[in-house]
């Protein structure tokens, strides 16, 4: 098996996510969005001896804006795990090798294999020294009528549907900064509020979700979607989309959207507008295998996607570390320096 490389998409790549049956982040408006100074979408795909293309993958090479620094802390990262055909696992574990291996050639510290949205899991033969997290996805079949959706959701989910029907809430969508300006005030006082419970629950700074919207705004990549009371939002979702997929990336409600449930009838809108739009899975997002734990932190959030009754997916984030321990040594120095001059 051959992998090839390359800095812009190939002329067949989007024939190959059909034929695999990629996702959003294979796709080139998802690299498009995620271009920048320090960061350069590459492309790879692993070919046979007969140079049929066996399957691929889309990686993010990052490297520090610090002078000296950035040149030797080099990181590729995926989004989600390369696809490959038939999803076999010899070839995603023949992929996953070559990848790491060309990766510590060309002087990365480390790889890093996200799981989101993948239909695989880590194939456990790897020969590569490799840390995992295990991780749950909630997987929803958009192929359904909105009452099959319903009749699977728990009781839980029912009755507080139910409650929330009852407040004449105004489902609404945008493409927007001012949309995403007041998603990200929604999801502040989520935030606290779980803070307050106790729950650990990290947030990017605000220019992260500005600059979050403008990239998937530019590519038609996503969407803020909102429920209103009487003019006012109350419960808000930012949502990925791409061909038949729509992924479930970040959330908020207010205080008073909170009491009134309004975020189980803002999904059920949601899942509604996705299939209009020619969607057909919605992936809930994931959460750490430990939330099945009712002592964990984030088993009300566990609760919360577990509820919609859609599929579970368990899958496992991957990281190589020290692929260039020389390099690491350097780099921390390096660190160490920077801020001492700073």
């Amino acid at each position: 098996m051959q992998l090839k490389i390359s800095s812009q998409p190939p002329s067949h790549w989007d024939a190959m996510i059909s034929r695999f049956n990629g996702n959003m982040f294979h796709s080139p408006q998802w690299a498009a969005s995620r271009r920048a100074g320090n960061c350069r979408p590459l492309y790879f795909e692993l070919h046979d001896r007969q140079d049929d293309c066996r399957g691929i993958a889309l990686g993010i090479e990052t490297r520090s804006p610090v002078p000296i620094v950035g040149r030797l802390s080099r990181q590729l990262e995926f989004e989600t795990f390369p696809v490959v055909c038939d999803d076999r696992n010899d070839l995603l574990r023949n992929m996953m090798q070559n990848i790491i291996s060309s990766a510590a050639d060309r002087a990365c510290r480390r790889v890093v294999f996200n799981s989101y949205m993948s239909r695989t899991a880590l194939p456990r033969s790897v020969e590569v020294d490799v840390d995992t997290e295990d991780r749950i996805e909630f997987v929803v079949n958009l192929a359904q009528s909105d009452d099959e959706l319903v009749s699977k959701m728990s009781k839980h989910h029912k009755r507080k549907l139910k409650k929330a029907c009852k407040h004449d809430l105004t489902f609404e969508h945008y493409q927007d900064l001012d949309a995403m300006q007041q998603f990200r005030k929604l999801q502040k006082r989520s935030r606290d509020r779980r803070l307050e419970r106790g729950e650990e629950m990290a947030v990017m700074e605000d220019t992260y979700y500005e600059t979050l919207g403008k990239r998937y705004f530019a590519n038609d990549l996503g969407t803020v979607f909102m429920l209103t009371k009487d003019g006012t939002p109350v419960s808000a979702a930012f949502v990925a989309h791409y061909g038949s997929h729509a992924l479930y990336m970040y959330g908020g409600s207010s205080d008073a959207g909170f009491k009134m449930d309004a975020p189980l009838l803002l999904f059920t809108r949601i899942f509604a507008h996705c299939r209009e739009q020619g969607r057909r899975v919605f992936n809930l997002g994931g959460v750490p295998m430990q939330a099945r734990e009712p002592e964990a932190p984030s088993h009300g959030l566990y609760r919360f996607k577990d509820g919609f009754g859609g599929e579970q997916r368990f899958c496992e984030n991957v990281v190589a570390r020290n692929l260039n321990p020389g390099r690491d040594k350097l780099f921390n120095l390096g660190k160490r320096l920077f801020r001492q001059v700073r």
